[in-house]
């Protein structure tokens, strides 16, 4: 616990770093109290006012269907951070595992599980993202599955390496000789020490998951209308984007700038957690 406390404190005297958690603050703590923030529905349809410019009761305007599209961006929050940290989530187990499994077990567990990867790297993630969804009934415990289960491959590549390293180390040998267990040694020995890595590298990971989910739902294969997600938005902005232009600008401003946020955060990160990276 003191040792996070002490890294946010480095965090917080590096000006990117500082940036980069005021934004992702401010857009989580909006996500998780949007019913407090808002006195509208994001599903309440009003056509009297659809497609109305921003205004006093609407700062961002509405939608197509008389929606306030500051309360859907709010509620799209949800949606979005919550697919990127389930899924990102979920990749950290899968490639954690396999990049313990691989880098201490070595030979032949190795070699399989690395050409695995290697095999799974080849395809472009996009088009396989795509397929598996078109071939599913869309929804997001789907979405994160998948997006999760394919985003793997480069933490497990990661982990290895690290790992790698670390099982030459003194004391990881000692432990062996010891007869500590595997599951032991991997556990409470070298996974603690890798824990740096991954959490850069989970950090930089959220930003390319919102912008994957972003996309699925821009082309209709993520979360459905009508629910709230900020891809949805987007894609009904591009039916009229000059007269209302408000609807896609304001959901690609929210996703640049939460996307700016965490990669700020994530830079920061390795910087601290890794200086060696930056000096290659």
């Amino acid at each position: 616990m003191k040792d996070w406390y002490y890294l946010l404190k480095k965090l917080w005297r590096d000006k990117s770093a500082r940036i980069g958690m005021l934004i992702i603050a401010v857009v989580a703590v909006s996500a998780l109290a949007a019913p407090l923030l808002t006195p509208y529905e994001p599903n309440t349809q009003d056509l009297s006012i659809a497609a109305q410019a921003p205004s006093f009761s609407h700062p961002l305007g509405t939608d197509l269907y008389g929606r306030d599209l500051l309360t859907r961006l709010i509620y799209g929050a949800r949606v979005s951070l919550g697919i990127g940290l389930c899924a990102t989530l979920l990749a950290v187990l899968i490639g954690t595992t396999v990049g313990l499994i691989s880098g201490y077990a070595g030979g032949w567990v190795d070699n399989i599980l690395m050409r695995i990867v290697d095999v799974l790297l080849g395809f472009p993630r996009l088009f396989v993202i795509l397929l598996a969804v078109g071939l599913s009934t869309p929804s997001v415990k789907i979405i994160i599955l998948i997006l999760g289960a394919l985003s793997w491959m480069e933490i497990a590549r990661i982990v290895r390496g690290e790992v790698i390293v670390i099982r030459e180390m003194l004391y990881v040998k000692s432990a062996v000789a010891l007869g500590i267990s595997k599951r032991k040694i991997l556990l409470e020995y070298i996974l603690p020490n890798t824990t740096d890595v991954i959490t850069v590298y989970a950090t930089l990971l959220i930003g390319t998951t919102i912008i994957v989910e972003a996309s699925l739902s821009f082309l209709g294969l993520g979360v459905q209308p009508p629910d709230a997600s900020w891809g949805t938005i987007i894609n009904q902005g591009r039916i009229d984007p000059i007269n209302a232009w408000w609807i896609s600008t304001f959901a690609g401003l929210a996703i640049v700038i939460t996307v700016i946020g965490i990669n700020l955060l994530g830079d920061s990160l390795r910087s601290l957690l890794n200086p060696r990276a930056d000096q290659n």
